[in-house]
């Protein structure tokens, strides 16, 4: 993958600075109310796996301070730039972060058979990315490998750096209850966040948490290996029809 467009990555930037409000295309909306369910993704560490690149930048960027893998992971545990914000000095920008790690980024390859976990999976709901990455970012690498068109949106930190937030505008943009979305994440703070907004979770195991950490916000179903998430969702999906 060539060099993030300068253009998009301005965007991105100055969305983040001045709290950018989403506009929501209509025919994107028409494809969610044609099944009343959606599926939501996190997008580092279930759709990539790059913990070990974002680790290395960060620790780069804050001049080997002595932060520890187990350090950095707990950042993950609530919201990661509310987390970060509480217990380290962060002295580098999100423009400085993002551009020491871009040619870490363009490398990064999707998790094996997550691809065609995802082509199958967007043939049965309308899926969208909410993540704490970079919209333009997300969207050239999901290109690249030829899985952009499986979403239908992509909610960056440059729309909004809280996920409740996301998720509540999600709700209200799409008329869709929190019952009939789940996100599936790898990381604790998704799951806290999912839950405030009383929206189910699928965690991963593979991705930035272990088992142990994840089961602390008691997500619906947890799952091993990207094949688990198709039986997975269809599960919580269901569940509600089962119930009324």
């Amino acid at each position: 993958m060539g060099d993030i467009e300068s253009g998009e990555e301005a965007k991105d930037f100055a969305r983040i600075r001045s709290g950018y409000e989403a506009i929501i295309c209509v025919d994107k909306k028409i494809s969610c109310m044609q099944t009343n369910k959606l599926v939501l993704f996190d997008f580092d560490g279930v759709i990539v796996d790059s913990f070990d690149s974002v680790y290395e930048v960060e620790k780069m960027l804050r001049k080997n301070d002595g932060l520890t893998k187990d350090q950095y992971r707990k950042n993950f545990e609530g919201n990661f730039f509310a987390e970060r914000e509480k217990v380290q000095k962060v002295d580098f920008t999100p423009e400085e972060f993002y551009k020491a790690y871009q040619p870490k980024f363009v490398t990064l390859q999707p998790v094996p058979h997550m691809s065609e976990v995802l082509q199958q999976l967007s043939k049965m709901y309308p899926m969208i990315i909410i993540s704490s990455a970079v919209t333009s970012y997300i969207k050239s690498w999901l290109e690249q490998y030829g899985i952009a068109d499986c979403f239908i949106d992509i909610l960056g930190a440059d729309i909004q750096t809280s996920k409740v937030e996301k998720m509540k505008r999600i709700l209200g943009s799409w008329q869709i209850v929190p019952s009939d979305c789940v996100l599936i994440t790898d990381t604790l703070g998704d799951i806290r966040e999912a839950n405030t907004v009383g929206i189910p979770s699928i965690a991963v195991t593979y991705g930035y948490h272990d088992e142990a950490t994840l089961k602390k916000g008691e997500p619906r179903v947890i799952v091993h290996t990207p094949e688990e998430i198709l039986e997975a969702v269809e599960k919580v999906l269901a569940s509600k029809e089962k119930r009324t």
